[in-house]
Order: structure tokens, then sequence, then C-alpha cells
């Protein structure tokens, strides 16, 4: 399944109504909407005709929201304390993934400067499990994500922390339990330190439902379409295939040259990267029948 997130025709920009439009025109039959917009008409109190807007425009296509990505806090203390509103946010969430039909929502876990795996992970089951609960609820999952640091005292470096290698990923999501799986950012990934290939195997089929596919220099996170950065594509594609990985693949892939090309080109940005996923899954499954995971 083949999906881009609805920030990459840019909602400020164009509107989320539009965006979901440009994606589907593009190709795309799932799309992952971008709640990390707090402006989006969705994340609103009176929410309830952007719903039935969206659900409205998803059928004239013949698509469907499969993921979508959650507010997350910004700065505070390491993203030790969440902001006053993210519960409200977050809870908002999940409600309008439980009315759009969506399979998860991407939560970022907590990150926390000069702590330990053990430390990181009891923190993320004490904040996250109880949205687990109203995930259920609501009839939707959380999708942990992996992410990277910024160093302490130099910014421009960046660390492992939160849910970065696999097995702290890993442990994450079997701490949390049931409606919890893994999300993986094939691009954080690399910028963490270790491979988005090696944290595939380990995670494995059970727990990776989600990926978040761009490319970078291994040192900025620069959110680049796949080819035009040093990531290592054939690994990734043969770990997929080796694992049996089935289910969502969503491009962010949101390259600074996109933010001002007109908005024909910005169309043809969209199917040149619709091309690019469909090139993916058909060699994954070609290497899945190398692999007898079919």
């Amino acid at each position: 399944m083949i999906l881009t997130n609805t920030v990459i025709p840019f909602n400020t920009r164009f509107g989320l109504y539009k965006a979901i439009d440009m994606v589907c025109e593009a190709g795309f039959r799932s799309v992952d909407i971008d709640l990390c917009d707090l402006d989006s008409p969705l994340l609103q109190r009176d929410n309830a005709e952007a719903i039935a807007e969206v659900k409205r425009r998803l059928e004239t296509y013949g698509a469907v929201a499969h993921q979508a990505h959650a507010p997350f806090p910004i700065g505070k203390d390491a993203y030790r304390i969440p902001e006053e509103n993210i519960d409200e946010l977050l809870r908002r969430s999940l409600e309008v993934a439980g009315a759009l039909g969506i399979a998860q929502v991407i939560f970022h876990p907590i990150r926390i400067y000069d702590s330990t795996m053990a430390e990181r992970i009891a923190v993320n089951r004490e904040i996250l499990a109880p949205y687990g609960e109203y995930a259920k609820k609501c009839g939707t999952h959380i999708a942990v994500e992996n992410l990277f640091c910024q160093h302490k005292e130099n910014r421009a470096k960046l660390t492992a922390n939160a849910c970065s290698t696999g097995e702290e990923l890993a442990a994450t999501v079997d701490a949390l339990g049931e409606g919890f799986v893994a999300c993986l950012d094939v691009g954080h990934a690399g910028l963490a330190g270790q491979s988005a290939a090696e944290m595939i195997r380990t995670l494995g089929k059970k727990r990776l439902h989600a990926l978040h596919v761009h490319d970078n220099n291994y040192m900025e996170d620069q959110h680049k379409v796949p080819y035009h950065g040093k990531m290592d594509w054939e690994s990734i594609i043969d770990a997929l295939a080796e694992i049996g990985y089935d289910d969502s693949f969503t491009f962010e892939a949101i390259p600074s040259y996109t933010h001002k090309l007109p908005e024909p080109l910005c169309r043809s940005f969209l199917c040149d990267l619709y091309n690019v996923g469909m090139d993916f899954i058909k060699r994954i499954e070609e290497k899945k029948k190398e692999y007898g995971t079919l």
C-alpha cells in the first residue's frame, strides 16, 4: 500500500482538501492525513464538516485514509514534558482516525537527555499507554516512530535517543502491548547510527506496520526523494522482502525545492513520487519470491 503524507502538496499552501485531490490525482489511492498541522480543520473542536468533506473527496477517487500523523510536543525539555494542550490534540487525532477509518496513527515517543534505554522505555510506557486504551475505543492503533536527538550541547550533532535502535523500538512496542505497533522512519534510522535494514530485521513483520520513506546524507533530516541522498535502498528493499513486509509504505519526501514549485510542477512531482513507490513495491515483491515470504 503506497501512501504519501498530505503535507507533500503543503496543507498551508493549497489547503487540506486540495492536497487530498492532488495526491489522489497523482495515482495514490491511500493517504496519510497530516495532523501535525495544528490549523487543520480536522483538529478543531467543531470538525464534523471537515471529516465529512475528507470522506467525500476520498470516496470520489476510490481512495482511503490509511494512516495519520499525530501532533507532537516541540522544544520543551527535550520532549520530556508535553505542551499544555498536547493531550487534547492527541486524543482528538485518535477520534479523527476512528471517524475516517484510519488503521494507525503515528505517535512520537518522548525523548530524554542523559537517559538509559530502560528509563526511556519506562517513561514512554507511562505516558503513551493510556492513549492505547483510547485508540482502541476509537477503533484505531498507535504506531510508535523511531527518532533521533540533537546533542544537548552541540545541536548540529545528532545522536540516538528514544527508539533510535531496532532493539529499543521493539522493546518499547512490546512494553506498550496490544494496540501498539512500530513505525520505522528509514531516514531517522540512518541519522541515529543504525541502518534501516538492521532495524527492519530486528522489528520483524509482527511489529513493523508502517514505514516513513525519504532519503538524506546521513547527517541531516533532509526528507529527500529516494535516490537523491546516500541511503542504501537495495539493502532496505532486501530486508523488507526478507521479513515479508506487506503494510503501508508512506513517503515523507519533502525536499525544500518543492516549496516554490508552481502548482503544475507540484503535481508532476507527486506523479514521479508515485512511480518511485510503485517501483519499490514491484522490486520488494520480486525479492519476496526469492525469500519465499510472499
